[in-house]
């Protein structure tokens, strides 16, 4: 028996992003255009001869919907700039078509202020 290092034999690399979008988004738009910033990049394949860059809706979180996205890269060593890259090109087409990225929100309420049970809690220059 002989070990074999299977991933000197190629380059290629399998690879999963995933992006947070708010509750109400369009999320087959954002899934398209997750595809789509995948697929422009030089280093991510996308002829066929391995499966091409796909989505989910991946869960329901508390304050977003995540997103996942798997590709694969031509250039194992670099698949973390790779998608830095696929990153940026996200937020452009996200931006320009109206889809935000989310980030956790959490509200708390003080059940013995009657203040904060009312609304958000007054900051310094509310209450001048």
């Amino acid at each position: 028996n002989k070990i074999r290092n299977i991933t000197r034999e190629t380059l290629i690399s399998k690879v999963y992003l995933t992006v947070d979008i708010a509750y109400g988004s369009d999320v087959n738009l954002a899934r398209k255009l997750m595809q789509e910033a995948a697929t422009e990049n030089p280093h991510v394949i996308s002829d066929g001869s391995v499966k091409r860059p796909y989505t989910r809706l991946e869960a329901f979180e508390d304050s977003n919907l995540l997103i996942k996205m798997g590709f694969y890269v031509d250039e194992y060593g670099s698949q973390w700039a790779i998608c830095g890259q696929i990153r940026q090109g996200i937020i452009a087409k996200f931006a320009a078509n109206g889809i935000s990225i989310d980030y956790q929100q959490i509200v708390i309420h003080d059940a013995k202020n009657p203040e904060t049970r009312e609304g958000a809690a007054k900051t310094a220059d509310d209450s001048e």
